[in-house]
């Protein structure tokens, strides 16, 4: 995963008026391909990024990383990793 951030820069009253802190706020971030399109994720789980694309409900859904099919039971313990290519495929009824 790679590093994200920011710095925000101020002065810090406890030790002295004068002297300048620097918070950083960093997130890390990868990228997969999510259906043929790139996308930052912030974590490597595949149901945060269920969550990430508004899918509330897993009922219907079916996951491939790299061409292969992972059960839903072991969607919890399977990681992302960067470049990978994931499949989101969700079952519709239709006549």
């Amino acid at each position: 995963m790679r590093a994200k951030g920011k710095v925000r820069a101020g002065f810090c009253n406890k030790t002295s008026p004068k002297r300048l802190f620097a918070i950083h706020q960093t997130y890390l971030y990868m990228f997969v391909f999510l259906n043929n399109q790139k996308k930052e994720v912030t974590e490597n789980s595949i149901e945060h990024l269920l969550t990430e694309i508004g899918l509330k409900s897993t009922k219907g859904i079916a996951i491939a990383i790299n061409d292969v099919v992972i059960p839903k039971t072991d969607w919890e313990n399977d990681k992302l990793k960067e470049n990978d290519r994931v499949t989101v495929i969700r079952a519709t009824q239709g006549g």
